[in-house]
């Protein structure tokens, strides 16, 4: 037992320290290299999130490889066809950005201000193109010319992880995007278990035992099957289209719940 958590304890360091120090050898080494290919700078964005795709499904890999981590996809097929969708998920753990943009390979995404001026991975966020949240005006036309290109926009409602025996608490961003792309969704049901990498986690606490990760894919939705009436005022619709997705997030994760105490 002891051998294991000290196994489990190297293995995350070392995939923490990568992470970090692999976000500042793109920006120095790779990425100047990458830009002397021919292209325009959306064929250097979808290059480069291809690069961070497999970065990350390696990250994964090690992971599981290594007894770390256990990790579940269901219908990971309905990621195939996600060109000009908004894959919207809920956000229990620290890796969900890791897996999700591991199974998609040039899916773009909403990153937190904060990153953009990060050493480690200021570099990796604006190379890739991916959509900066420091401006919620500009945020919902950002996302809505993503996907009116044909990429694949990644999402979490929530905006930051769940807190552990809390309720879904869904903020109204990801509402505007789809009042204005009118595009369809891909729901993303996420679990981890135990909760060790929720906020404020330790690495010696994760250590303890092999977590796991569920990723569940849903069936594409359309928008004009998500109760937004015609005609209804924007801020209106925004916060009844918020109410209908989380409730439609908790009906699911409670069925998962529900199947997994009666397995």
């Amino acid at each position: 037992m002891r051998l294991s958590f000290i196994w489990r304890l190297l293995v995350l360091s070392f995939c923490f320290a990568a992470f970090g120090i692999g976000g500042i050898i793109f920006r120095f080494a790779l990425f100047p290299c990458l830009r002397l290919l021919p292209g325009t700078r959306d064929q250097r964005h979808v290059r480069t999130r291809k690069l961070t795709h497999g970065c990350f499904a390696l990250l994964a890999t090690i992971l599981c490889r290594t007894g770390t981590m256990a990790l579940e996809i269901r219908h990971r097929e309905r990621l195939g066809d996600s060109r000009g969708k908004l894959i919207l998920a809920n956000h229990p753990s620290y890796l969900d950005v890791v897996i999700l943009l591991g199974l998609v390979p040039t899916a773009n995404c909403v990153v937190k201000r904060g990153l953009w001026n990060s050493w480690f991975f200021g570099g990796v966020v604006r190379e890739t193109g991916y959509v900066s949240n420091a401006d919620p005006d500009s945020l919902v036309d950002d996302c809505a010319a993503v996907l009116a290109r044909g990429d694949t926009l990644l999402v979490f409602p929530e905006g930051t992880r769940t807190k552990p025996e809390h309720s879904l608490d869904f903020q109204r961003g990801a509402a505007r995007i789809l009042l204005r792309a009118q595009c369809e969704i891909i729901p993303v049901i996420l679990r981890c278990e135990p909760a060790v990498w929720a906020k404020g986690f330790r690495l010696t606490q994760i250590a303890r035992q092999r977590f796991r990760i569920y990723v569940e894919v849903e069936s594409a939705l359309r928008f004009d099957g998500l109760g937004v009436r015609e005609g209804q005022e924007e801020a209106k619709a925004a916060r009844q289209l918020t109410r209908n997705l989380e409730a439609y997030f908790t009906r699911q994760l409670e069925r998962y719940d529900r199947s997994a105490s009666g397995s």
